[in-house]
């Protein structure tokens, strides 16, 4: 009986989704009480700060009881570029796990664990508290990168600056010492 009862909403922008035969995921919840606790270093979180238009990202890779963090330029928001970058930030680290929202930018977690040799955790979907560390770590760095900011744009030189400003800060939560002192 409505007037325009043939006239549906579209949605606007197809939203990507993990496909059905997806490797299976390791749940959040299952995750050993040591890295829970944030007892040990070496237990990672990561996640994506959009730049403007979705045209270019910056990957943050955050310890979650060091606090130390490593931050890559993306160009692309592809599955590929963010494994690469994941293990070249990470290398040269003790890494035991690592922690991720389900985006679509995750889904080579499987080559990222025989890379790094480590289990890869996801959250459940909009369970932000769930990865705090890396949500707030991204607080701080939009101080220095606010919203609508071209990544293309910024020098890696800057982005490394940051990095470094981030890893020196000394932290109420680490008795007033950087991460850096701290041993990561």
């Amino acid at each position: 009986n409505l007037r325009h009862s043939s006239n549906r909403r579209r949605k606007r922008f197809k939203s990507p989704r993990w496909p059905a035969a997806a490797n299976p995921r390791l749940a959040a919840e299952n995750r050993p009480a040591v890295i829970e606790n944030r007892k040990r270093a070496g237990d990672y979180e990561r996640d994506l700060i959009v730049g403007r238009h979705h045209a270019s990202q910056l990957l943050t890779i955050v310890d979650r009881k060091t606090k130390l963090v490593k931050i890559r330029k993306i160009a692309k928001k592809t599955a590929e570029l963010v494994h690469e970058q994941t293990v070249k930030a990470l290398k040269s680290l003790p890494v035991k796990s690592l922690t991720n929202d389900n985006g679509c930018e995750f889904l080579n977690h499987v080559h990222t664990t025989k890379s790094l040799g480590v289990p890869v955790y996801f959250t459940r979907p909009y369970a932000s508290w769930e990865r705090g560390t890396v949500e707030n770590t991204n607080k701080l760095i939009r101080q220095y990168f606010p919203k609508k900011t071209d990544f293309k744009e910024i020098p890696d030189e800057k982005i490394q600056m940051v990095e470094s400003l981030l890893n020196y800060r000394p932290r109420k939560l680490l008795g007033f010492r950087s991460p850096v002192e701290t041993g990561a």
